[in-house]
């Protein structure tokens, strides 16, 4: 079991915080969609196929592996503050700045998450099911769209806008899918 960091989106931190995100897909980068493909057709695509390829995927994480949650945060004087949780904190002034989840340290986390589960799967087979463990379509943010449709939105507003026609919805790329429980720092 390892310690390894994660980012997340701050409506997808809500979503966590919520307890109605319990699950997420992040792009499978290190082969070309197409070598995927060639791969999974080759091995008949059972559950596991990309566990017994002769090219090595290595996952981004394994079941027992705790996650600490990168977030949009800010260092106050009183300690760590969390954009997620909407307040302005004591003693904000104009010249204090959100610094981006990418440089949130470990010990400003206060969100661990043990992988349940580690899986492959291409974008567009999610399930109904996944959309909501995914934190999607609860809350204010999707009201107008379809599950689908707003996860299909969300998904696409996470990607730069270089990486749409590689990693955006339509291209159906390959995804790692994690699915996760919210746990103390230790672990336990």
């Amino acid at each position: 079991m390892s310690s390894k960091p994660i980012i997340f989106s701050t409506p997808m931190v809500k979503a966590i915080l919520n307890g109605d995100k319990t699950m997420t897909r992040r792009v499978i980068k290190e082969l070309l969609p197409e070598e995927i493909e060639a791969m999974g057709q080759r091995l008949g695509y059972c559950d596991n196929w990309w566990k017994s390829t002769s090219v090595a995927l290595k996952a981004p994480c394994k079941r027992g592996d705790i996650l600490w949650v990168r977030e949009t945060w800010a260092e106050m004087p009183y300690g760590y503050v969390y954009r997620a949780d909407e307040e302005e904190p004591e003693g904000w002034d104009c010249d204090d700045r959100w610094r981006p989840s990418i440089h949130m340290p470990r010990d400003a986390a206060r969100i661990f998450l043990r992988v349940k589960d580690v899986g492959v799967e291409r974008l567009q087979q999610i399930s109904g099911e996944d959309i909501t463990r995914e934190g999607v379509g609860k809350g204010e943010f999707f009201d107008t769209l379809t599950d689908r449709g707003a996860f299909r939105e969300l998904w696409d507003s996470l990607r730069k806008p270089a990486d749409i026609g590689k990693y955006g919805w339509d291209a159906n790329p390959w995804v790692w899918v994690i699915s996760f429980e919210r746990t103390e720092a230790n672990g336990g």
